[in-house]
């Protein structure tokens, strides 16, 4: 049974892109480290979401975007006030005491900016937020300047009085940023719905050593223990980063894209899904990373 978690690539991709940054003459320490401060607390976040999902849909698919999910409620606290506020940031990790607001908006403003620049080599990444609203509303001068500052956020007017005509709006909306790639975001609205939030992630890499598709062919996938399907599989021969867990029941597997991003492949042994999941975490990613052999 294979686990593929999206969350390890974005913590690899991101820390990569420290690197890339520290020798930016453009960029200063102080925003610098206001994005180092920011991603253990998204990872942290990351995992702890994640488990939450299992736990809730157990024998379900989860698949996430969580810098996604991070940035949707860091926007919505600036719309927020008084114990509201305090809970969306703590929620994701932040302590206030230690990270002023101002400061945690400035790293996702930050992060938000590395995104579209790595977008500019071979990894093409699309980010962005948008928010439908029904034209009865009218957003708060401040609100409207603070998030288009920090998160570029688009408001568009919308009447949510039709239905029909403001779902098909904002799956329009979506296909066109995510280049076709997520049609029928919406099938239908609810009655009560006044405005909408939308963030959506667009992701296409090459990768480092590509699949031949002449070599694809359809194996059987075992979806659990009574289910068994037909799927295309993808084959390669060549030297990879792998490890073999003597920690964790598991064997994981490191894949290369062209530019600064890499992918986790984990694969845990037969009856040991839970444990691998309980166990992820910083850490795990850390040593995993540190362990890699190649072979």
């Amino acid at each position: 049974m294979l686990l593929a978690l999206g969350t390890y690539f974005l913590w690899l991709f991101t820390s990569d892109l420290w690197a890339v940054q520290a020798k930016d003459p453009d960029t200063d320490v102080s925003t610098r480290s206001l994005h180092r401060d920011l991603a253990p607390k998204n990872i942290d976040f990351a995992f702890t979401l994640y488990k939450h999902l299992v736990a809730s849909a157990p024998g379900k698919d989860v698949f996430i975007s969580p810098v996604s999910i991070s940035m949707a409620l860091a926007i919505l606290s600036l719309g927020a006030c008084g114990h509201t506020r305090v809970q969306l940031l703590q929620g994701l990790g932040f302590n206030l005491t230690k990270m002023p607001e101002a400061e945690i908006h400035q790293g996702f403003r930050h992060l938000h900016h590395l995104f579209k620049k790595e977008s500019e080599t071979m990894l093409e990444m699309a980010m962005g937020n948008a928010l439908f609203l029904d034209r009865s509303l009218e957003l708060l001068e401040s609100f409207s300047a603070d998030t288009k500052h920090y998160y570029e956020l688009e408001a568009l007017a919308t009447d949510f009085k039709d239905g029909a005509g403001a779902s098909r709006q904002i799956n329009e909306y979506i296909k066109n940023k995510t280049q076709g790639k997520i049609v029928d975001f919406l099938s239908k609205l609810d009655s009560s719905a006044m405005l909408i939030l939308v963030n959506y992630i667009f992701f296409k890499g090459t990768w480092e050593h590509p699949f031949n598709p002449e070599s694809t062919r359809e194996e059987n996938f075992y979806v659990n223990k009574t289910t068994v399907v037909r799927v295309p599989m993808m084959f390669q021969s060549s030297t990879i980063k792998y490890l073999h867990d003597r920690v964790l029941p598991c064997q994981v597997v490191q894949l290369e894209y062209i530019g600064n991003g890499t992918v986790f492949f984990i694969l845990p042994d037969e009856g040991k899904m839970d444990m691998v999941i309980a166990a992820l975490s910083r850490d795990t990613i850390q040593r995993w990373s540190e362990s890699m052999i190649t072979g």
